[in-house]
């Protein structure tokens, strides 16, 4: 039978406890923290940057309602789904497909309209 008191003998036989820094070192290292504050803030500036690139066009804003089936386009919140699910499984959905090439689309206007090609 092992108890707290023996257990303390036993460690000061086999040279006492190591000090804690010398333990932690002993210990696997710990997964990196993911800020998750962090990701969520980025992911709504992504999306709010989206939203106003094509809000910013009349011929953008037609073409998403029709994508989205929305009455009108200040009614996106920018939300493009993911390109896979958690599994890997790909996302096929057509309205992602559209999203897509609307936003290529923006970026191709927005950059003839500035010259940049």
């Amino acid at each position: 039978m092992t108890t707290a008191t023996s257990t303390q003998i036993d460690l000061d036989t086999i040279g006492g406890q190591p000090a804690p820094d010398r333990f932690s070192a002993t210990l696997p290292r710990a997964p990196r923290r993911i800020n998750l504050d962090t990701i969520a803030k980025n992911a709504r500036e992504t999306c709010l940057r989206r939203r106003e690139r094509v809000l910013r066009h009349e011929w953008s804003r037609e073409r998403l309602c029709e994508i989205l089936r929305l009455q009108w386009a200040g009614q996106w919140n920018g939300y493009v789904p993911p390109a896979k699910d958690v599994d890997g499984t790909p996302n096929r959905a057509e309205s992602r497909k559209l999203l897509v090439q609307l936003l290529r689309d923006v970026d191709a206007y927005d950059g003839r309209a500035t010259g940049e090609q």
